[in-house]
């Protein structure tokens, strides 16, 4: 639930009913144990497939020294059958802060590229992002070198 000096780095995670990575478990910007965890070179991809509310990464609370970097996040989608507030590539849920969001590629999600809840840019640092609707940049594929199924 409060993850803190954890690396989440180089995994292909997939094919999910929900969330891709879901970290924090704070609904505060108050400090807590949720800290200096590091989710780098992550191919995230068909995941929330049954229900709504959450992202390729979803985050919630106050991560201080956090670092969220390089994820390759594709095919967000909604379930007909989901119900209850939109799917996105990030969702920074109630309370999220004291993270960097940098270098990131987030392709073909249904509704919103990312999404804030009760926190907004000023409580977390945005870097240089990608975000592109149509999913269909392949230079972006070999630029993270990353291997993708069609």
């Amino acid at each position: 639930m409060q993850a803190n000096h954890t690396i989440i780095k180089s995994n292909t995670i997939y094919d999910l009913p929900y969330t891709g990575i879901s970290i924090g478990w704070t609904y505060t910007f108050e400090d807590n144990y949720t800290n200096n965890n590091i989710i780098e070179d992550n191919y995230i991809y068909d995941v929330m497939k049954v229900l709504a509310d959450g992202a390729g990464i979803y985050t919630l609370g106050n991560q201080s020294g956090s670092v969220y970097r390089n994820n390759f996040i594709k095919n967000i989608y909604r379930s007909k059958i989901a119900v209850g507030s939109l799917n996105n590539g990030f969702f920074f849920d109630e309370g999220s802060s004291g993270f960097l969001v940098d270098s990131n590629v987030v392709i073909n999600v249904r509704s919103q590229d990312y999404r804030f809840h009760k926190t907004d840019t000023s409580k977390i640092t945005l870097g240089n992002n990608y975000f592109e609707k149509s999913g269909k940049n392949i230079d972006l594929l070999r630029l993270r070198k990353l291997r993708v199924t069609e």
